[in-house]
């Protein structure tokens, strides 16, 4: 309770100064760290050799690429050649297979059409099937809906003629007791 809280004050002060101490030190450590690394790379950059080994990787990168660079243009030299070659060639028996294509072409157009023609009297079809159906649909509905009305007239009339039946055999109660 409250002396329990008391008495734990210093040691809440003791432990967050302990954690400000720790903070401090881990500061100063990775301070030291980093100073001792940084150094390193000042030492390093002045260094004249690293300098000079970069230096050649970067020719020697570059050289790398003009072979490269040289590789693609005689590849691409040969295939424009080569493409010319058979576009050359090409053009000799195009003319003829040219005429053979506007046939076939000709000939697909026209199953083109009657494709499309059968399609259109198929859809005109299917369109008065549907009517049909629909109209099939409406007389169902309205055949169901004079079953039901039937169905609640007859209800009706058999309440009704009961009710009659209950009224005369009354009356016919009445009538015998009064014969009697």
């Amino acid at each position: 309770t409250i002396q329990k809280f008391w008495r734990g004050i210093p040691h809440r002060r003791r432990l967050q100064k302990m954690k400000v101490s720790i903070i401090i030190i881990q500061c100063a450590v990775r301070q030291k760290l980093a100073r001792s690394h940084l150094k390193e790379l000042k030492i390093n950059a002045k260094n004249l050799q690293n300098v000079a080994q970069e230096r050649d990787k970067l020719r020697q990168q570059m050289e790398a690429m003009r072979l490269e660079v040289e590789r693609a243009k005689t590849a691409a030299k040969k295939e424009a050649e080569e493409a010319a070659k058979i576009k050359a060639e090409s053009n000799a028996t195009s003319k003829s297979e040219m005429f053979s294509h506007q046939e076939e072409l000709e000939q697909l157009k026209q199953e083109l059409r009657k494709t499309q023609n059968d399609l259109k009297s198929e859809q005109e079809s299917a369109q008065a099937a549907l009517a049909e159906v629909e109209t099939k649909a409406k007389e169902a509905r309205e055949a169901r809906e004079l079953a039901a009305a039937l169905d609640k007239k007859l209800e009706e009339s058999t309440s009704n003629v009961s009710a009659i039946f209950d009224e005369l055999s009354t009356v016919k109660g009445k009538l015998e007791e009064a014969l009697t």
